[in-house]
C-alpha cells in the first residue's frame, strides 16, 4: 500500500522544477520560506522567457504562416500559463490540500492502515524511475530541438526542456496523490466482510455504519483535492489537446514535403507526449472515481455478510441511499468537463476526425 512518503520522490522532483513549495513528511505537505522563495524565482525566469519568446513570435524572427505562428504564440502562453497557474493555486490552496491529507491519515488511524509498516523502496525506485524517463525524454526533445532550430537554437532548447519537464512533474504529483486516494478506496474494499469469513477475523468486526463513515471521509478528501486542481485540470488538458493538434497540422501542412526529419521528429516526439500526459490525466482520474464508486456494490453485494442479514439491510437504508447517490467524479473548472475515459475517447475521436479531414484537403 501506498503512503505520502512513498511517492515523495515526485514531490522532490516537482520541487526541483519549482512546482511544489513544500516540505514533504509522511502525513502532510508543509509550505517552506525557503521553498517558496525557490518556486517565485523559478516564476519569474518563466515569465522572462514567456515574455523573450512572444516577443521573437511578434517580431517575426521566426518564419511561417500566420496561422501557425498564432498557433505557436497560444500554445507558448498556454504553456506557462499552466505552470504559473500551478504554482500559484498550489500556494493559495494548500491548506485545503493538508485538510485533504488529513482526512487520509484519519482513516489511516481508524483502520490501523499503515501501522508497523517499511518504507516502500519498491515503490520509491519506481517513482526515481519515472522522474528520470521523463527528465530524459526532454532532454532528447530539446537535444532534437537543438539540432533543427535555424534561429535561436539553445534558447528553444533550453525553454523545450524546462518548461515541458515542469509540466510533466506538475501532472505526475497529481497522479500521485490520486493513486493516495485509489489504494485507500481498494483497502476499504478489502474491509467487507464475507460471508465465508471466519467469525473472528478482523472482516467481521467492521460494521456497514463504518464502511459508510470511512467512504465519507474519503470521498471527502478526494472532492477536497479536485477542487484544489479543478482549474489546472482544464489547463492541462486544453493545453495538451491544443498542442497535439496544432503540431499534426504543422506537420501535415508544412513538414511532411520539406524533408526536415528532425523538425517531424522533434513534433512526433512532442505529440506523443502531449497524448500521453492526457492518458495520464483521463485514466488517473477515471480509475479512482471507479474504486470510490465500487465499494458501494461491494457492500450490498450477495456474497458480503451484510446482504445476508435481512434486519441489518432493513436498518441500512440511509447507508444504501447515501452509495447510491454519492458517486466520485473528478471534474475540471469546478464541473464544467467531467474527467474520465469517456472524455479521453472524445478527444481521440476529434483527433481522429481532424485527421481525416486534413488527409482528405492534403
Amino acid at each position: 500500500m501506498v503512503n505520502l512518503s512513498d511517492i515523495k520522490p515526485l514531490f522532490y522532483a516537482a520541487r526541483f522544477f519549482g512546482c511544489a513549495p513544500h516540505r514533504v513528511t509522511d502525513s502532510d505537505v508543509l509550505l517552506t520560506t525557503s521553498g517558496l522563495i525557490y518556486s517565485g524565482i523559478w516564476a519569474l525566469g518563466f515569465v522572462c522567457c514567456c515574455c523573450y519568446g512572444l516577443r521573437l513570435i511578434c517580431a517575426g524572427v521566426y518564419t511561417g504562416e500566420r496561422n501557425m505562428l498564432a498557433l505557436t504564440a497560444v500554445r507558448t502562453l498556454l504553456a506557462y500559463v499552466c505552470f504559473l497557474a500551478d504554482d500559484a493555486l498550489t500556494m493559495r490552496w494548500n491548506e485545503r490540500l493538508r485538510s485533504a491529507l488529513l482526512q487520509l491519515r484519519n482513516f489511516d488511524v481508524a483502520v490501523s492502515y499503515g501501522r508497523k509498516r517499511s518504507v516502500n523502496w519498491k515503490l520509491r525506485c519506481c517513482c526515481w524511475m519515472l522522474v528520470g524517463t521523463i527528465i530524459a525524454y526532454w532532454i532528447g526533445v530539446g537535444y532534437v530541438t537543438y539540432k533543427c532550430e535555424m534561429t535561436n537554437p539553445l534558447f528553444n532548447a533550453i525553454t523545450y526542456v524546462i518548461a515541458n519537464a515542469a509540466i510533466s512533474m506538475q501532472l505526475i504529483k497529481f497522479a500521485g496523490l490520486l493513486i493516495l486516494l485509489r489504494q485507500r478506496f481498494r483497502y476499504l474494499r478489502e474491509l467487507l466482510p464475507l460471508e465465508a469469513a471466519h467469525p473472528n477475523s478482523a472482516r467481521r468486526a467492521i460494521q456497514l455504519q463504518d464502511i459508510w463513515w470511512l467512504h465519507c471521509s474519503l470521498a471527502n478528501a478526494a472532492e477536497t483535492i479536485n477542487s484544489c486542481y479543478s482549474l489546472q485540470l482544464l489547463l492541462w488538458i486544453f493545453t495538451m489537446w491544443l498542442n497535439a493538434l496544432s503540431r499534426i497540422y504543422a506537420m501535415n501542412e508544412t513538414l511532411v514535403d520539406s524533408g526536415q526529419f528532425l523538425l517531424m521528429l522533434r513534433e512526433s516526439l512532442l505529440v506523443t507526449a502531449c497524448i500521453g500526459n492526457l492518458m495520464l490525466i483521463a485514466l488517473a482520474c477515471h480509475y479512482t472515481a471507479r474504486e470510490a464508486n465500487s465499494v458501494g456494490r461491494a457492500a450490498f453485494a450477495p456474497q458480503t455478510s451484510f446482504s445476508r442479514k435481512r434486519s441489518l439491510l432493513e436498518h441500512s437504508l440511509e447507508v444504501g441511499v447515501y452509495f447510491s447517490l454519492r458517486q466520485l467524479h473528478f471534474s475540471a473548472a469546478g464541473g464544467f468537463i467531467q474527467v474520465d475515459l469517456p472524455l479521453l475517447l472524445s478527444i481521440a475521436g476529434a483527433m481522429t476526425t481532424y485527421l481525416v479531414v486534413l488527409h482528405n484537403n492534403s
